[in-house]
């Protein structure tokens, strides 16, 4: 597989949703949390305005109570839209984070795959992923896969050049062939 080969400053992911669903379980997992704390600063802002009312009810040469009214109507408006554009931007914001995190959990998992059909790449995440200490680890471990590949390939020269019987030589040979083709996958 091309992509497991690419070195990391060559490899762009142009998906943003690899992983569908825990991206926007994590998104909206963010989003309703920050959406519940935020109805705290607008509640207190209204709950401010109604004890400004209650203050200067009790006040006749005071301001008038309908410029204040529109001031709340207005504030509690702005709030609205901004706190709408905040959880707009904090959704795709955790989408963005969420894929630094799902795109190198996927690409492990393709490597594995790959690894489970007889392919040895070493794998390599992009600058900013998460996660990167598991393709080191990965990398680590396809190595030691292929020191150990090695190592049976050299007891089973040893065995091919011992042995003088042919059907047994022939075995010897075809799993010779066979730890070779895998080790230089």
């Amino acid at each position: 597989m091309a992509t497991l080969k690419t070195p990391m400053a060559q490899y762009r992911r142009r998906i943003l949703l690899i992983n569908k669903g825990f991206q926007l379980r994590f998104s909206f997992y963010v989003i309703s949390w920050i959406s519940a704390l935020s109805f705290i600063y607008p509640t207190l802002i209204y709950e401010l305005y109604n004890s400004f009312y209650r203050y200067m009810s009790k006040d006749p040469n005071g301001p008038l109570l309908s410029v204040l009214k529109e001031n709340r109507q207005e504030m509690m408006f702005w709030l609205v839209v901004m706190q709408v554009f905040f959880l707009m931007m904090t959704f795709f914001i955790t989408i963005f984070m969420s894929h630094r995190i799902a795109g190198p959990l996927y690409k492990l998992g393709k490597a594995l795959n790959e690894l489970r059909n007889g392919n040895l790449s070493k794998i390599y995440f992009r600058k900013f992923d998460h996660f990167k200490e598991l393709a080191d680890e990965y990398n680590h471990a396809v190595e030691s896969v292929k020191d150990s590949i090695q190592i049976a390939e050299l007891h089973l020269e040893k065995a091919l050049a011992a042995n003088k019987d042919e059907a047994v030589k022939k075995e010897l040979e075809a799993g010779l062939k066979t730890l070779k083709q895998f080790r230089s996958s």
